[in-house]
């Protein structure tokens, strides 16, 4: 009987032990659990919300120009086709440029690059319209000569861009071994300077800025042309470059200026796109009505008025010897500011047409949208 008692009460014991071991093992498993979720599923959720509504900000103070690209949370890779057909993965922030020769320059200072110079190919001279919008290209070192690019003082610079000619492209090998991303540009008539502003613009992340610039360009353009065509008559005319007798060959962009603004351009069977020296005879034979010289040389209207030999020519009988407007920026060059060229030309050839007041308004309302300054007539002293 008391063996039973005993077994009885060791049962009752080992019952009880087990079913406080099940109670400590059911409440360890509660806790565990809910740390799960804490660990995992928390943490997953509200940082990711936050993150997510960072980058949209950032996106948006960044990149105003691409607002309507709602789907974007994060900056992506741009690629720009450049005019050598290239596809160029730009940086997504481009601090600094460089730029291989003056049309290049003149082109990124006009399209509000101008403070990204840190490099130019050549020492900027000539154009004190640099002063005023881009002091800083002045100050900005010499890395070479056009295609002749110093690789040691571009190493030293290292920019984020490095804007360059067509007609330069054998230095682009040299630019990939650095890590500096190169874009070829090759504005020599006006569909190619549109082409390569809105290359420029999108490589230095200024779209929005840059097609006003080109909307305007194309208005002022079409309202040049428009003005001309009402001419009864149009004068005989050359470019002259270095020299008095050193012309202008039709493939360039001073041959298609005089020829929008309404002159019959009497080397227009010169082909090439550089100068050409056809000699004083030549242009004794033509004996132009105007003689128009580059803004870029050192020739002047003098030069002929004081050479006994063009005497005779009804250009310069009649002082109808201009010279493209130099003073401070230069608009017989492929940038921009060539659009001026062909208003200021108009002007020289048909006064009646486009007067002075309006070549005014044009050059006044170009700057003011380029650089905020409504520059004229005195400061360009055309």
């Amino acid at each position: 009987m008391k063996k039973r008692v005993a077994m009885f009460l060791v049962v009752i014991i080992f019952a009880l032990l087990m079913s406080g071991c099940a109670q400590e093992s059911s409440g360890s498993a509660e806790p565990a659990q809910a740390a799960e979720v804490t660990d995992l599923e928390v943490p997953a959720e509200t940082p990711d919300t936050e993150a997510s509504d960072s980058l949209e900000e950032t996106t948006d103070e960044t990149e105003p120009y691409n607002e309507s690209d709602t789907e974007a949370t994060e900056p992506t890779e741009k690629i720009v086709t450049d005019q050598l057909g290239r596809e160029v993965i730009i940086p997504e922030t481009v601090n600094s440029v460089a730029v291989s020769h003056g049309p290049m320059l003149s082109t990124l200072v006009a399209l509000g690059g101008g403070d990204l110079v840190v490099g130019t190919g050549s020492k900027p001279s000539g154009r004190t319209i640099y002063e005023e919008v881009a002091p800083n290209v002045l100050e900005a070192p010499q890395i070479g000569q056009q295609g002749d690019i110093n690789l040691e003082e571009l190493a030293n610079i290292l920019p984020d861009l490095f804007v360059l000619s067509v007609r330069h492209q054998e230095i682009l090998p040299d630019l990939e071994m650095l890590g500096i991303t190169g874009v070829a540009i090759d504005p020599e008539d006006f569909e190619t300077i549109i082409t390569s502003m809105r290359i420029v613009g999108s490589a230095i992340h200024n779209e929005e800025h840059v097609e006003n610039i080109i909307s305007l360009f194309e208005e002022r353009l079409a309202w040049t042309r428009e003005r001309i065509s009402q001419a009864e008559n149009n004068p005989t005319a050359i470019v002259v470059g270095r020299g008095t007798s050193e012309v202008v060959a039709s493939g360039m962009i001073q041959a298609e200026i005089i020829e929008i603004a309404g002159a019959i351009n009497l080397a227009a069977d010169i082909e090439g796109s550089s100068h050409v020296d056809v000699g004083p005879e030549q242009i004794l034979e033509w004996n132009p009505e105007y003689i128009i010289i580059s803004a870029w040389g050192p020739l002047q209207p003098e030069d002929f008025f004081n050479d006994p030999m063009y005497e005779d020519v009804a250009a310069v009988i009649n002082g109808n010897v201009f010279k493209f407007p130099s003073d401070a920026d230069w608009w017989d060059t492929p940038s921009p500011a060539t659009v001026l060229g062909t208003v200021w030309a108009s002007n020289v050839f048909h006064p009646d047409l486009v007067t002075d007041e309006e070549l005014d308004n044009a050059v006044e309302e170009f700057y003011y949208l380029l650089h905020g300054i409504p520059l004229g007539r005195e400061y360009f002293r055309y």
